[in-house]
Order: structure tokens, then C-alpha cells, then sequence
């Protein structure tokens, strides 16, 4: 179930082609044409118009135009970097472990094809400090590619040069935000930075930087080999091309989805999750950058966490009442949908970041009411 509305997948050709992880398989099913077309035929900055053209937009979340973030790079100041966040720690997320794990060519040569078209001979790949068995077939993917000559010194014979390099971070959430990853990368506590300067300008060691999600690097191999009007085939006129969905929650088919970009989502969690567990309705469906998490689990885990919640709105916190009340207004909304007196005004989506954004409030208020020692 799954791809219906696709007669071959774009990102997922492991579910088309088995043992595609390996590179002589991989070869053989095209593998690295893209680079040998772009090496060949293309010069740098024509393969950043061709992506643009494309107009992939970035899969970590934000949906920011990757070649334009590409553009953005000064071309006379040297060295560049291109930095892959693979840190994937948003709850209910998984897409970009599978496609490390079971497509990870695709992904490399991405990575390569980027860094030849902003001028950069370093990458870095950052992923979660749990990813340690991720991250060694990853480095077998990787050494693969030395050994074939598409990484090292003068690829393929060409004046391109890139070495790859796998880190793994400590594990924390907040590195998946792209300056909280670099300062992470370089040996700092892993909080995010002030911007601007923003990394195109200033990034890993203060150099122009790109900053790439999993996803988004694997799309580039078949929109270079293909053209950016073969991949336009797929999506919508804004948004096009494919895009994974970890469909997770109360359904009876939780998994990796990858389809088309304007699918609607009664399509994701129906035909493609097969329903709700039990035959039961949906009552909400909490999405995000990848995940959906469907039915009643995100609403349900903060109904039964209610004790907690007004533990702190009970708490004599005075620069958090704004932020109390938030919390009262949601659960009370959350506590009608789940006992099954729900209003159409009291229709939730993404809830399970406004309510942790608006407990954030609260604990943040709680912290400068009544400082730990070591705290600024």
C-alpha cells in the first residue's frame, strides 16, 4: 500500500530495487549518472539553476526553495561546507533513518552534486547520538564511494574534490536546529545561534555553509538525471515533486509513506494506513515536518497529563499567566474531542507542538520566578 499514485518510487527505490544499499547494484540501476552528467556536462552553477527550476523545497520543515538557498552562497570565499542534518529527532519521524539505512547512495551522491554546485570539498553528516548503527552501514556506504572513485581528490578525473565525514551528536533534541548543530559539530554545547549572520554567510567555522536535510539532498540525483520538468510531473505547481510521511498513532499500517505532494491526508491515513485501529474515526491528526501522528494518541497523552499541567498553573509563577491560560483553553478543547462533545471550533491541528510550546512558556516563567543556582 503506498504507491498507487506512483509508478515508481522517486526516494524509496530500495521498495523497487532490493539491495540497493549496495553500490554495484546500485550502479546498475543508474547509480551515480547524475554525477558522471553533472561532472561532464554541467557546470556548477547549472546544476543549482537546475534545481531551482525544479523548485524542490527543503523536507526538514521550513519548505525553503533549495537551489535558492544554494544561490546564496558567496562564490569568492573559500572553504565552503556542505552540512547534512540527519539529527531527525522529532517524535514520530523516521523517514530519514530509512533512507540512510536501506538508500544511502542516492543520499551520498546528493550530497556530492551539492557540494559541486556551491564549491565546497568538505561535508559533514550529523545524526542523533542513537544513530550509531545507522551510522556504521552509512560508513560502509561511504566507503563504497571512496573505493569507486566518486569521493576523494579529482572525482572522476574532473578538478572536483570532497571528502565526507560522519558525526554523531550527544543525543539532544534542540541540535536539530541548523545553528544548534553547528555549534554542536564544532565541539560547542549544542544551542542555537543568533541570526544574522545566517550560515550561507557565516556557518561551520564561520565559513559559507549549507545546511541540507536527508530528504531534500536525496531528491537531487533524479531531478539532475532527469531534468527538472521530469520531476515537476509529481506534486503540485508550489510544492512539487514526492515527499515521505511517518505515519504513526492509532492506525492499523504505521509506516514510511511516500507519495505525492498534495495527496490529502484522509488519503495518507485511510488507504495508505489503512484506517484507525478497531474500525474507530479520526478524531485528529497532529503533522508536522514528516510526521502524523493520527487518531487520538497526541490529545490523549496530554488529557492524561493534566495533573502535571496544573501543577504549574496552581504555581505562584506571575510572568506566565498569558501563558496558563493557554494551556486551560487547550485542555478544556482537547477534554470535549476525546469524550466525544466536540465542536467544529474546537478542530485541532498540530496540537501536540501548541500545547509543549505553551508548557515550554510555563516552565520557562517557573525558572525565572525561582532561579536554580547555575542558572543565568
Amino acid at each position: 500500500m503506498g504507491n498507487e499514485l506512483l509508478e515508481k518510487y522517486v526516494l524509496f527505490r530500495h521498495r523497487d530495487v532490493e539491495n540497493i544499499q549496495n553500490i554495484e547494484v546500485y550502479l546498475a540501476n543508474g547509480g551515480y549518472e547524475a554525477l558522471k552528467k553533472a561532472l561532464k556536462k554541467m557546470q556548477p552553477d547549472d546544476v543549482t539553476n537546475e534545481v531551482k527550476k525544479s523548485g524542490l523545497r527543503g523536507r526538514g520543515g521550513a519548505g525553503f526553495p533549495a537551489g535558492v538557498k544554494w544561490g546564496f552562497i558567496p562564490k569568492d570565499v573559500y572553504p565552503k561546507y556542505v552540512v547534512v542534518n540527519g539529527d531527525e529527532s522529532e517524535p514520530g519521524t523516521f523517514k530519514d533513518r530509512e533512507i540512510m539505512e536501506s538508500n544511502p547512495h542516492q543520499f551520498i551522491e546528493g550530497i556530492i552534486l551539492c557540494a559541486y554546485a556551491v564549491g565546497a570539498e568538505t561535508a559533514y553528516i550529523y545524526g542523533r547520538g542513537e544513530f550509531k548503527g545507522v551510522f556504521r552501514g552509512l560508513q560502509e556506504a561511504v566507503d563504497q564511494a571512496y573505493a569507486k572513485g566518486f569521493l576523494g581528490q579529482n572525482i572522476l578525473g574532473s578538478d572536483f574534490s570532497l571528502e565526507i565525514y560522519l558525526h554523531l551528536g550527544a543525543g539532544a533534541y534542540i541540535c536539530g536546529e541548523e545553528t544548534a548543530l553547528l555549534n554542536s559539530l564544532e565541539g560547542y554545547m549544542g544551542q542555537p545561534r543568533s541570526r544574522p549572520p545566517f550560515p550561507a554567510v557565516e556557518g561551520l567555522y564561520a565559513k559559507p555553509t549549507v545546511i541540507n536535510n536527508v530528504e531534500t539532498l536525496a531528491n537531487v540525483p533524479p531531478i539532475i538525471l532527469n531534468g527538472a520538468h521530469w520531476y515537476r510531473q509529481y506534486g503540485t505547481e508550489r510544492s512539487p515533486g514526492t515527499k515521505i510521511f511517518s505515519l504513526s498513532g492509532r492506525v492499523s499500517r504505521p509506516g514510511n509513506y511516500e507519495l505525492p505532494l498534495g495527496t490529502p491526508i484522509r488519503y495518507l491515513i485511510e488507504e495508505c494506513g489503512g484506517g484507525i485501529i478497531d474500525g474507530k474515526e479520526v478524531k485528529a491528526a497532529s503533522d508536522g515536518s514528516g510526521p502524523v501522528d493520527a487518531a487520538f494518541r497526541a490529545i490523549e497523552s496530554v488529557v492524561n497529563s493534566e495533573t502535571s499541567l496544573q501543577l504549574y498553573s496552581v504555581n505562584n509563577i506571575t510572568s506566565g499567566t498569558d501563558a496558563q491560560g493557554e494551556v486551560t483553553v487547550r485542555l478544556e478543547k482537547a477534554g470535549r474531542i476525546v469524550n466525544g462533545q466536540g465542536a467544529d471550533t474546537d478542530i485541532v491541528i498540530a496540537s501536540a507542538n501548541a500545547y509543549i510550546n505553551a508548557l515550554n512558556k510555563l516552565m520557562l516563567s517557573e525558572k525565572r520566578e525561582h532561579p536554580q543556582h547555575g542558572d543565568v
